[in-house]
């Protein structure tokens, strides 16, 4: 009886040892895409994918409520809007450029002091061409110009923006992170946020030495009419947009590169 007995202690000792391996010691459970829900003391936590709900392509517009509102909405019937920053209010206003020249017609935005295009130049010049040589790329990208021609192209009361200017627009998004910088500057349509409706898009370039075109969809690049005379790398600034981020750059003046022009004050 004694015999018998310690073997049913033992057994249920090692039954019992099975049961909190198994357990484990924490009691959380796991969500599908390996988050964390619950535990043990009741807490949860969240997955790290968090929702967008209530923007369009990331471009929001801060309110009292802390509600967001869709940029491309609110800028139909106000002039002016407040955008949502982690620092400060930033006042970002919308209007039309009309090309004399051609007729066409641009978006604009006035981003802190600084009046832009919103889209790419599309005016017909010498020395500037369509990604491809195909006209529709024109129609969604912008003509691609030579730095000298880049210079000249902007309508009258317009300019192409200085090295100080482009400096000066970065900073205005943010001052750290050429990251965060290029996901404010990409339209929604290139995965960006387009906070400040600046609306970059991946128009890519002309490689002048091998007369090759590259990078439409990944890359653009914006010519300044600042050119850098230091050092062995002589050749005009751009703000260079990228998957990396936004930054200001030195290109060679025979590529082609987009414009965007910028108000005279």
């Amino acid at each position: 009886m004694k015999n018998g007995m310690s073997r049913f202690t033992l057994v249920g000792v090692a039954l019992f040892s099975l049961l909190v391996t198994a357990c484990g010691s924490d009691n959380s459970v796991s969500s599908s895409n390996g988050s964390t829900v619950g535990s043990a003391d009741g807490s949860a936590t969240g997955s790290s994918d968090e929702s967008n709900a209530g923007s369009v392509g990331g471009s929001t517009v801060g309110s009292n409520s802390g509600t967001t509102i869709p940029i491309d909405e609110l800028k139909d019937f106000m002039g002016e809007s407040t955008v949502s920053s982690n620092e400060e209010s930033l006042v970002v206003s919308f209007g039309t450029l009309v090309d004399d020249r051609d007729g066409q017609q641009y978006k604009t935005v006035t981003i802190g002091t600084q009046t832009w295009m919103a889209q790419n130049l599309n005016f017909s010049a010498e020395e500037s061409r369509c990604y491809d040589d195909t006209p529709t790329n024109c129609e969604m990208y912008g003509r691609l110009y030579d730095w000298s021609t880049a210079k000249q192209v902007c309508p009258s009361g317009w300019h192409l923006p200085s090295r100080d200017e482009i400096s000066n627009l970065l900073n205005f998004v943010d001052l750290s992170s050429s990251k965060v910088r290029g996901e404010s500057l990409k339209s929604s349509i290139w995965g960006g946020t387009d906070k400040f409706g600046f609306s970059a898009l991946p128009a890519g370039y002309y490689e002048s030495i091998f007369r090759q075109f590259f990078n439409l969809g990944s890359h653009t690049y914006f010519w300044s009419s600042t050119y850098n005379y230091d050092g062995d790398r002589r050749s005009p600034y751009t703000l260079d947009i990228t998957s990396i981020g936004a930054s200001p750059g030195l290109h060679d003046e025979n590529n082609g590169y987009s414009v965007r022009c910028v108000k005279d004050s």
